[in-house]
């Protein structure tokens, strides 16, 4: 059972406030307000306050004044520390109150202090014309909670609003479920999305995977936002550009299954007739008849992730970064200059580390190799 809402020895506005202690580190256009003593409030009507409360005993608790643009200020400022203490039901409405008033009096540039106050007005529809009454009630969440509910509840109504492809993630679960995730209308809701997909990629079907990165990937493009080259959204939504990982890829595969080497040489085979994401697509099923879906992102990468290039790293030499480029898109001509110009053991290293084999080369003998490709 909740408990009965009591009003005592609580601090609610300036009033109750004997030794000031709130206002200890307030704005300094807070401390230079014009504050009337209590025997003038107390004449005012209860139209002048934002919260009326009837009480028990038969006595009226009036709170938040807000009859001048300074006391609404205060009251302002005292809601947004206070409001923990007032009782559930009309709190919010409480500081709807006191954000119309400080809208009347044209304090919109120190409404962007109170975000409790700015969050209760974008989110009603204007209420709370009248002061607020209470009875003492049994109080049942904080004011805080109210508002993410508010805020939430809205912020779901403008989702279902939007048409499919404002985002990242449209599909169907296995029990016929339709799912839509990741929103990309804004730039704010393009950056969650990206870092999102960085952290949870690896929990979605493998075939969604390149789908959400590309949805994310050109909407940023789209709003001019900058997004991490090296990172796993980037090498996904890179549908294009073949990884010069590829090969090793395919023989992390046949390492594990020896049988399936004839059918992953022969797809290797049919790289130069094929795009990117054809290829991938054909792996994927390859995979599966295979049995290699299970390793995914523990053993192996996925047939995506194995097969699209990531952007070399920002901090690769430039003669490295053209020979890598030169290498993606001729690996086999690329590997047998460099190993007649670098040596037989150049091959092995590079299949496994590309960037750390180009390390270790000299760089007057990387530009002679790059020259060979001009």
């Amino acid at each position: 059972m909740a408990n009965k809402y009591s009003a005592a020895g609580k601090i609610f506005d300036i009033y109750d406030d004997a030794l000031l202690s709130v206002l200890a580190e307030c704005p300094e256009f807070i401390k230079m307000a014009s504050v009337e003593s209590p025997d003038v409030v107390n004449k005012y009507p209860d139209s002048a306050f934002a919260m009326v409360m009837a009480l028990t005993n038969g006595d009226t608790l009036r709170k938040y004044p807000i009859f001048t643009k300074d006391a609404a200020l205060v009251s302002a400022y005292y809601y947004e520390h206070t409001v923990d203490d007032l009782p559930e039901p009309g709190a919010v409405d409480v500081g709807v109150r006191i954000g119309n008033a400080l809208v009347k009096f044209g304090a919109i540039k120190e409404l962007e202090y109170f975000p409790l106050i700015k969050t209760a007005l974008n989110h009603t529809s204007g209420m709370a014309a009248d002061p607020v009454f209470f009875k003492q009630a049994e109080v049942k969440q904080t004011v805080h909670d109210t508002l993410e509910k508010i805020a939430a509840k809205a912020e779901e109504r403008v989702l279902e609003s939007l048409p499919d492809s404002a985002f990242a993630i449209v599909g169907k679960t296995g029990t016929g479920e339709v799912v839509r995730k990741y929103p990309i209308s804004t730039p704010e809701q393009i950056k969650t999305a990206a870092a999102e997909f960085e952290i949870h990629h690896t929990d979605m079907p493998i075939k969604w995977r390149p789908v959400a990165a590309k949805r994310i990937y050109d909407a940023a493009k789209n709003r001019g936002l900058d997004l991490e080259t090296s990172s796993a959204l980037f090498k996904y939504a890179n549908w294009d550009n073949y990884s010069i990982y590829l090969e090793q890829g395919i023989a992390d595969r046949v390492a594990m299954k020896k049988d399936s080497r004839r059918d992953y040489v022969n797809l290797l085979e049919k790289k130069a007739s094929l795009r990117p994401v054809e290829f991938a697509e054909e792996l994927y099923e390859l995979d599966r008849e295979h049995n290699m879906v299970p390793y995914y992102d523990r053993f192996i990468e996925d047939p995506f992730a194995a097969t699209f290039s990531a952007q070399v790293d920002d901090g690769v030499p430039p003669v490295d970064r053209d020979l890598l480029k030169v290498a993606s898109a001729d690996r086999e001509k690329f590997i047998k200059a460099a190993s007649i110009a670098f040596g037989d053991n150049f091959a092995t290293v590079f299949s496994r580390n590309p960037q750390k084999a180009l390390a270790a080369v000299p760089t007057e003998e990387k530009e002679v190799l790059l020259d060979i490709f001009r």
